[in-house]
């Protein structure tokens, strides 16, 4: 099994920020291992920031679009130079795998905007969040239900109830004086 890489790379970095501005706006994310900073040509910088974590890798990947100082940021997985999407309108949008608002060219002449698919996509994912939480509350019901007219548990609760009855009873004759010691 290979070693997993949690590194994303950050693109058109202005050339006022620093390495503490990267630091302060990714650890938000998780723990930082390490932060690489490199001048580019056009004087510009970038750089390749990799985490501890897989969730703070995700994570940084929703920064995508964020500004550092006065410029836009492009964040993406190390690996990947662009994020190849094609949507067929046989494809549902919750299959669909966006790292921030980008423009995604599909087809010559036609563009999705990112933003546009991640609000559909978020949208479809918060109905199924909801779906599933409406299921797992009855569910909850349900066994709850079944526990409590359970003929175990009614015989459970009857035995205890009648010890704690029968305990109570003891402690009241201990402490009235009326029952000695055995």
């Amino acid at each position: 099994m290979g070693i997993v890489d949690f590194t994303v790379q950050v693109i058109n970095i202005s050339p006022k920020a620093t390495k503490q501005d990267l630091i302060n706006l990714f650890s938000y994310c998780g723990t930082i291992h390490e932060i690489k900073l490199e001048w580019n040509a056009d004087g510009t910088q970038a750089a390749k920031v990799t985490f501890r974590q897989p969730y703070a890798f995700q994570t940084a990947l929703l920064f995508n679009n964020a500004i550092i100082i006065d410029r836009r940021v492009r964040i993406l997985p190390l690996e990947m130079k662009e994020i190849p999407i094609s949507l067929s309108q046989s494809e549902d949008l919750s299959t669909q795998v966006i790292n921030g608002p980008l423009q995604i060219g599909l087809k010559e002449g036609e563009v999705v905007k990112a933003k546009d698919l991640v609000l559909n996509t978020g949208r479809i994912l918060t109905q199924q969040a909801g779906s599933a939480i409406s299921t797992a509350e009855r569910m909850a019901d349900e066994i709850g239900s079944n526990v409590i007219n359970s003929e175990c548990f009614s015989k459970g609760a009857v035995w205890l109830s009648g010890v704690l009855d029968k305990a109570s009873k003891s402690l009241a004759e201990l402490s009235n004086g009326t029952k000695g010691p055995r």
